[in-house]
Order: structure tokens, then C-alpha cells, then sequence
């Protein structure tokens, strides 16, 4: 049973059935990258990347994987969870049908998975029982223990060397259980909702992390200041990168008549959009003419476009739902001034730097957001555009209206924001950096915690 083939065959009958049908259809859901594990051979160091993205407004992962390419790390991609949404991002098309489905393959397995279990009680029996009494005295992750243990065989016989993990959600859990049974070691990226949103595990996560990387520097200090146990040497702060070609691609289009306000984000309550349909209230019992889109989807859907009814704002309210990317590129040309006024939510949880922001900038857009987390780090209020205090409409309002006056004004915070995104936002330089730890076998190494 346990005996397969030096190249383990991924493709098992009821994956293989699944990834055909996932392949012929002619769109790939953007979940197929966004969900992984990537593979990358580097001599005979390997890198596995687990992630948890899980919606197709967070592009940073795909546009980090591209970079990476050209740097010579090539990843081979699993999933962790199977696609929820239709729709796609044409980058990720073709790195998508390189992508494996974990759940398949362990699924796979079956009842088989028995005999693992067995075959590590064999071969390691204090690493075996040390991960079992973790996973009792810690009341979680049981499922992954249980279930998952032909992952922890798939890493063992394909000779991984490092795994790497995007989000310390689910999938760092299990890179934690690697690193407990059979030596696996991991590093970690962590961003917002997962770092100020208490995960289960977290001290774990980041004391059994080789390194971690971080996308803001407010990030960074939030992260040593919350568990003081971590070495400041460990974190690495490195902003996401954007795939500047494909911005410039898009088609020029012509300003939208009356002005157009865009905003694209999911709709939940820390990016505030309760507060800019307040603000567009505002403006339009000054008669100001305007139209608002809002592209996202979200938990908070029917309660936005009740609360647009109840402001008498829904004529000029627009929900568009989640969009492909080549649209929203699109849409920052058409639109007058890029409007996210985040906030914290009641649970704590708040943004690092929404990558709509960078990408809104780098499409010549003056922006208006907020001074919240790691955003002023991109954002220089009144230099590359306008920043107002979180939950504050009125003086959203203001600012809205201010730039809509003023013709000039919004083009140089737009010119300066573009000049400011593209040397803070560049996928190379990312690239560079990641890949400078990835190649570092000091930082990788099971030693190396």
C-alpha cells in the first residue's frame, strides 16, 4: 500500500476525473492559483509554498508567482481547497493547470490512510506520538492530523525541503504538523486578517517559522509588539509586487460623465463602505453630480443596497458584483477618483495595504483612503492623495468634493501616486527579495528555527 513509485502519481483516478473537468472548461477559476502549494526546484533544495487566497480580488500571490518565474523559481501548484467562484483572472489560466488538488489526493488515499498512521508509529514513534498529544492538549487541528497524514507522505518521499506558507490560516497549521512529524521546516507570510484576527495556533506559527515575510512595516511592528518572543531578525518586510505591463495594457477609456467614484473591494465591514455611501449622501443633497460603482462581493451585499435605498442614493449606486481583472483595469481608466475609506472592525480586524489602493495609483487614479495600518506607508496624505480619519463621512465627503473641484490638484496627486506605487510596488524587487530567502539554505533549513 505504501509502496507507489519514486514519482509519486498525483493524478489519482477520482482527482484526475476532477482535473479534466476543471480544465476543459474554458474559464479557470481564479481559487485553482490563489489555493496552493508550489513546488520549485532549486538544485536540491525544494520550496513549498502552501496558501489560502480564496478570492479573486487578491492578485498579489498570482502576480508573486509570475515574478518569480522570471527569477528562475518555477513552482508545480496544489491546492488546498477545491474552487468556489466562476470568476477568472487571465494570468492565472495557465499556472492553473499545473495546479493540484490536496483534497483529491488525499482523498485518494481513503481508508488507506490508516496504514500511514501506522508507518509513522513505525518509523518515528516520538515524533509521531509528540504530534498526536500536540494536536490533544491543543484542541485543534485534529482533522488535519488525522486526515491529512498522506500530505506529510507525499513532502516525505518527494523530498521537500522547505515549505513556505501564504497566510497563517488552516494551511500553516499543517506545515506546523510537517515541521512536528517528520522535520519539515516552514517559513511563513503573514498579512491582515490572519495576523489581527487571533489564529488558532499562532504562537506556533510564528515560533516554529523559520522566517517570516510581511506586506507593510505597520505589520511588522504590530507583529513584535504582540508576541515580543520573536526575533526581530526573522521578519522580513516585503511590499506585494504589481505587474506593472498589465496595468499599462489596459485600454485607454474615456473619463466617465457625470464623474465616476470607483471603489473595488469585498464588502465587509473594514473597508468602510457604510461610511462613503454616507459621503455620497452627502454630496448629493449639495447637488453635486456623481455616480459611485462598487465592484466586490461580499456578506454585507444586502445591507449596502438597503442602506443606498434608505440614503435615496441608489440611482447613482452601483453594485457590480466581482469582476475579471482586465474589467477593473478598465474601470480605473474610466473613473474620475478611487475611493476606499477603511476601517477596523468591530472583531479587530483591519487591512495592511489593499492592493486595489496600489493598483488604483499605478493606473494614474488620485486616490482617497484612509490613515489606517500599513496605507500611509503607500499613501502620503496631500503629496500621492488624500487620507481622512477611519468612520469619518463628513469629512470623506469633503475630500471627495475637493478634488472634484479641482481639476489640477487631482492630477498631480495622481502623477505623484504613480511615481510613488511604481518604486514601492515593483514585482521585481519583490521577487529579488523573496528569492534571495527561498535561496538562502541557512534561512531554510531545519536548523535554522
Amino acid at each position: 500500500i505504501l509502496d507507489t513509485s519514486n514519482q509519486i502519481n498525483l493524478l489519482e483516478p477520482y482527482f484526475n476525473n476532477y482535473t479534466k473537468r476543471l480544465i476543459k472548461t474554458p474559464k479557470l477559476y481564479f481559487n485553482d492559483v490563489g489555493l496552493l502549494i508550489s513546488l520549485i526546484g532549486l538544485d536540491n533544495h525544494s520550496l513549498v509554498t502552501y496558501s489560502n487566497i480564496g478570492a479573486i480580488w487578491e492578485t498579489f500571490v498570482l502576480n508573486e508567482l509570475i515574478a518569480l518565474e522570471k527569477v528562475e523559481i518555477r513552482p508545480q501548484l496544489f491546492a488546498m481547497y477545491f474552487p468556489e467562484e466562476e470568476v477568472s483572472h487571465q494570468q492565472a489560466q495557465r499556472l492553473g493547470q499545473k495546479t493540484t488538488y490536496l483534497p483529491a489526493y488525499v482523498q485518494s488515499w481513503g481508508w488507506k490512510t490508516i496504514f500511514l498512521h501506522l508507518y509513522f508509529l513505525f518509523i518515528s514513534p516520538v515524533k509521531y506520538m509528540t504530534t498526536l498529544f500536540f494536536v490533544i492538549r491543543k484542541g485543534c487541528a485534529r482533522k488535519l492530523f488525522f486526515s491529512y497524514l498522506p500530505v506529510a507522505y507525499l513532502m516525505k518521499k518527494s523530498r521537500i525541503k522547505h515549505v513556505h506558507v501564504h497566510f497563517a490560516l488552516e494551511q500553516a497549521s499543517l506545515a506546523v504538523l510537517l515541521k512536528l512529524l517528520i522535520d519539515l521546516p516552514f517559513s511563513l507570510t503573514i498579512h491582515a486578517h490572519d495576523l489581527f484576527i487571533k489564529q488558532e495556533l499562532i504562537e506556533e506559527k510564528l515560533g516554529l517559522a523559520n522566517f517570516i515575510v510581511t506586506c507593510t512595516k505597520f505589520n511588522s511592528s504590530y507583529l513584535l509588539n504582540e508576541y515580543p518572543q520573536i526575533k526581530p531578525q526573522k521578519v522580513h518586510v516585503v511590499y506585494h509586487g504589481l505587474n506593472f505591463a498589465e496595468i499599462d495594457a489596459a485600454p485607454a477609456q474615456e473619463l466617465k460623465s457625470p464623474p465616476l467614484l470607483l471603489t473595488v473591494a469585498r464588502l465587509v465591514e473594514k473597508k468602510g463602505l457604510k461610511y462613503l455611501l454616507e459621503a455620497i449622501a452627502i454630496l448629493k443633497n449639495k447637488n453635486r453630480d456623481l455616480e459611485l460603482w462598487i465592484v466586490g462581493r461580499g456578506g454585507l451585499l444586502k445591507t449596502l443596497q438597503q442602506q443606498a435605498k434608505d440614503l435615496r442614493i441608489d440611482q447613482i449606486v452601483e453594485f457590480l458584483g466581482p469582476q475579471e481583472h482586465e474589467d477593473v483595469l478598465r474601470f480605473y481608466r474610466k473613473a474620475t477618483l478611487f475611493v476606499l475609506p477603511c476601517v477596523e472592525s468591530a472583531k479587530g480586524d483591519k487591512d495592511g495595504i489593499p492592493n486595489v489602493l496600489p493598483e488604483a495609483m499605478a493606473s494614474r487614479l488620485a486616490i482617497i483612503s484612509t490613515e489606517i495600518s500599513g496605507i500611509p506607508e503607500l499613501v502620503e496624505n496631500n503629496r500621492s492623495g488624500f487620507l481622512v480619519q477611519p468612520g469619518q463621512e463628513k469629512d470623506l465627503a469633503a475630500a471627495i468634493e475637493e478634488l472634484l473641484d479641482d481639476k489640477e490638484k487631482r492630477q498631480n496627486l495622481a502623477d505623484a501616486a504613480n511615481l510613488r506605487v511604481r518604486l514601492m510596488f515593483d514585482c521585481k524587487t519583490a521577487a529579488d527579495k523573496l528569492s534571495i530567502l527561498f535561496k538562502d539554505k541557512s534561512l531554510c533549513a531545519a536548523s535554522a528555527v
